[in-house]
């Protein structure tokens, strides 16, 4: 009868400790609450919170890791890119460089810092941090997309298009990525290789997708190489934009 009542009272136990491990939310403010001091606790309920949509709560636990452990990269890191999206973009380049002073070997760190250089204007240092990251992670699809857009906003097509290619190699098959391709293609003047980007885009859909409609309608409406051309396609994409409510650049577009 003892051993029994010991089994059933450890079967209560159980069951009250198993509701802490429902998921990880639930398991990390479990372990916050118990510990407060537990920074890497903190940290990883702000990734959690961060999966959840949850940015505003997920900042202040990385705050409050930070507090307790200003050595924690992880915090830092993710600090700084909740800073950089509210357009707080010095700070987050204070968060990276703090990131990268733990973590110097950290790939994400350095691109992500490489980005927000860019936003600032301090080009030779962003394109630096690209280097520096592909040096440490050369498989990172993000850094070889940032460094291909920047590429190509500074008129260097050729090596834009080698890190756009190989972000898509690495499977970053995002309409973002097929848009920029074909951008690039189109001022290289490969036309045909330049609509096969523009036309994946948009079948995957998504806010880059718009663009790319334009983009190729353009491109089908006045191809400096008649074969290219589609004068009925472009029409079509063009009012598609209209129905869509994209406004002038819809009408700038049907207009040609």
């Amino acid at each position: 009868i003892v051993c029994v009542g010991i089994l059933l009272w450890c079967g209560v136990l159980s069951w009250q400790q198993s509701t802490i491990y429902v998921d990880s939310l639930t398991l990390w403010r479990d372990t916050v609450r118990k510990n407060p001091n537990a920074w890497m606790a903190r940290t990883n309920l702000g990734a959690e919170l961060d999966d959840q949509g949850r940015y505003a709560e997920a900042t202040l636990e990385y705050r409050a890791a930070l507090r307790i452990n200003p050595n924690d990269a992880g915090a830092h890191n993710n600090l700084a890119t909740h800073l950089a999206e509210d357009g707080q973009t010095h700070q987050a380049i204070q968060e990276w460089n703090e990131a990268l002073r733990i973590q110097p070997n950290n790939a994400a760190a350095q691109a992500n810092r490489a980005y927000a250089l860019l936003q600032v204007g301090r080009k030779t240092e962003a394109f630096e941090g690209w280097e520096r990251a592909l040096k440490i992670n050369p498989d990172l699809s993000s850094a070889h997309y940032d460094d291909g857009v920047a590429l190509m906003q500074s008129g260097e097509i050729d090596p834009a298009i080698q890190h756009l290619d190989r972000a898509l190699q690495l499977g970053r098959n995002d309409p973002a990525v097929h848009y920029r391709m074909g951008l690039a293609l189109n001022r290289q003047q490969n036309y045909p290789l330049a609509i096969v980007h523009y036309r994946k885009a948009l079948e995957l859909g998504g806010p880059p997708s718009l663009a790319a409609r334009f983009a190729l309608a353009w491109l089908l409406a006045t191809c400096p190489e008649p074969r290219w051309r589609n004068g009925a396609e472009a029409v079509q994409l063009a009012q598609g934009g209209i129905d869509a409510g994209s406004g002038s650049l819809a009408l700038d577009t049907l207009a040609a």
